[in-house]
């Protein structure tokens, strides 16, 4: 009887190895690699929703600001003549108060062609960015300041839409609007601030007749 050959010898042993599979370590160690590998997927995931959440804030909270300043831009057109006194604007809405500091525009309702419906310019302001009458459940609320550019002729507007972080919080603006301006502007000055602002300016002049 003739010896087996050593080549099938060798070739039964290599493919009876690579039969053999995989070991509970190496099976431990792929695991492993693919949960660290979902955790920091997981991880990506959650920044970009929040971020993209952040930048929809943001987005809204500078729109607000632009229809504020329209809005002013068109109450200028109320303001006729040149002065430092009251009397020159006394026939508009917002304008009047220069030199008082950050405060909310006074809510102004507007009469709808349909009976019994009405809609309002106010400063505070839904989720999609849509003026309410009152502060309750408001998600945006804007501040707007006046000063003197050029005395009796400019007014430098400025415009802050301020909105909750997001901390859980930020859907519950509630009654700090209208009544804690001043408190909001410290909130945002502080090292913690529990607001976020968007800040915009532009100048206002008088129109003549």
């Amino acid at each position: 009887m003739s010896a087996r050959h050593p080549v099938a010898r060798r070739t039964r042993v290599r493919t009876h190895r690579r039969e053999r599979g995989f070991t509970l370590i190496e099976v431990m160690i792929a695991v492993g690699i693919i949960t660290v590998g979902s955790l920091g997927i997981l991880a990506m995931q959650t920044a970009t929703i929040r971020g993209n959440s952040e930048a929809r804030m943001m987005s809204i909270a500078t729109q607000r600001n632009r229809t504020w300043f329209d809005r002013l831009e068109r109450d200028a057109l109320l303001w006729n003549r040149a002065g430092q006194e009251d009397a020159p604007r006394a026939f508009t809405r917002f304008l009047r108060e220069v030199n008082t500091g950050w405060r909310p525009p006074l809510v102004v309702p507007i009469d709808e062609p349909v009976a019994g419906a009405s809609r309002w310019l106010s400063a505070t302001a839904d989720f999609a960015g849509r003026d309410m009458p009152t502060d309750a459940g408001a998600v945006f609320c804007t501040h707007v300041e006046l000063e003197w550019a050029v005395v009796g002729d400019v007014i430098r507007a400025r415009s802050r839409t301020v909105f909750h972080r997001q901390n859980g919080t930020q859907f519950a603006l509630s009654q700090q609007c209208s009544s804690n301006a001043a408190a909001i502007t410290a909130d945002l000055a502080s090292a913690t601030p529990s607001f976020r602002a968007v800040t915009s300016s532009t100048l206002i002049r008088w129109r003549p007749l």
